[in-house]
């Protein structure tokens, strides 16, 4: 029988993609967007079998179609709307997607999930709740970010025990050559130009910030069970990450940037199918003349950031973090701030919200409306 699925943040870049890589053994069950839900609605008119379509537009249903359509997207955070789901891709960018993640936990359902959000706010609640479940990494929790999925993919058949450190690898984002002067001068229109991958806006400012780095890092160590996870920058973003073992041998993983390749893997592993997605495939010789370098936390303050943040063995400074970058980037985005206000907002909300607990995932979303408010007042806006 096939296998009934989800995707969640169905118009987005993750979504997208799913969608051109996602084979006959699956069938498209439901689908959400934020405001695009009359696209999906076109597109999944006349679909082989009946799929809900949930979002927060509001369009004109055909008279002859068959779908089921939801117009809030508040229901993706009750367990009851995953009934009949056997697998949900969560694509949703943001605290917006942390909690369906934890509504798919709780459904039963295996949880495929490229929101980076739900470990960075809610690690150690998340996780803590999946060992209750008994929901494994690897088993029922799938991560489809490259890195993830490559120490995922380096780990198959090791005891983590073994474990020395992880390496996840870093592109450098938008600005990786220009002088801290230059990013100063640079405004949202820049940070969206990315070397190498196509990714939404959100996490392509966060590349360039490298922030997206820092939040990685706190993602695998909720995945992977350790804290011991270093960064190296890595332009050609062919090696996605390396594990290094304690017995002084390392396995890396490395193949063409385009995230149809980790996507792909988590919806068919243990098998690897066979895709003609037009890429080259690389070959030892094309890493001979690969470049590495440490980052520069000068220059890239957040990720000096996060990485403090994680040695933190609680959420709640995280998902303050977490909060206050994205209020920034949306702020950057709309050309309110500058480049280093990002990691200065961040800077000041971590130094005013010290103190606090994630005790249940709603906490994450009174933490961020919280943190929301603070920065809009300190920029006076």
């Amino acid at each position: 029988m096939k296998k009934r699925i989800a995707i969640l943040g169905a118009t987005g870049s993750i979504g997208r993609q799913v969608l051109s890589v996602i084979g006959d053994e699956y069938e498209v069950a439901m689908l959400s967007a934020n405001v695009n839900g009359e696209l999906l609605s076109k597109e999944f008119f006349g679909y082989k079998t009946p799929v809900t379509i949930i979002s927060n537009s509001t369009y004109d249903i055909a008279q002859n179609d068959r779908n089921k359509h939801l117009f809030s997207t508040s229901v993706l955070a009750d367990k009851d709307t995953y009934q009949g789901i056997d697998v949900v891709v969560n694509g949703i960018s943001g605290i917006d997607g942390v909690l369906p993640s934890f509504a798919v936990l709780e459904s039963g359902a295996k949880l495929i999930t490229a929101n980076k959000e739900t470990f960075v706010s809610a690690g150690y609640l998340f996780m803590a709740r999946a060992k209750e479940l008994g929901a494994m990494v690897g088993e029922r929790i799938i991560p489809i970010d490259s890195e993830h999925s490559s120490v995922w993919q380096c780990l198959k058949g090791e005891n983590f025990d073994n474990v020395s450190y992880i390496t996840l690898t870093a592109s450098g984002g938008a600005f990786r050559d220009l002088s801290k002067e230059e990013i100063s001068t640079k405004d949202a229109s820049f940070a969206l130009n990315h070397p190498t991958w196509k990714m939404g806006k959100k996490v392509t400012v966060d590349s360039a910030t490298l922030m997206n780095k820092g939040f990685e890092i706190i993602e695998a160590k909720h995945l992977f069970n350790t804290q011991n996870i270093k960064v190296v920058v890595h332009r050609e973003s062919i090696i996605h990450s390396m594990v290094t073992f304690k017995d002084g041998c390392s396995k890396l993983q490395f193949s063409a940037p385009d995230m149809r390749l980790p996507i792909a893997y988590a919806l068919t592993e243990p098998t690897r199918k066979s895709m003609d997605l037009g890429l080259s495939t690389p070959s030892l010789f094309d890493l001979a003349n690969l470049k590495f370098s440490t980052p520069d936390y000068d220059r890239f303050p957040c990720l000096r950031i996060a990485t403090e943040v994680a040695l933190i063995e609680d959420d709640f400074s995280a998902c303050v973090m977490c909060a206050s970058d994205e209020v920034a980037v949306e702020l950057y985005l709309k050309n309110l701030i500058s480049f280093y206000d990002i990691s200065d907002i961040i800077s000041q909300s971590l130094a005013k919200f010290n103190v606090g607990k994630v005790s249940k995932p709603d906490d994450v979303l009174i933490i961020y409306q919280t943190v929301r408010e603070y920065i809009l007042s300190i920029i006076g806006g």
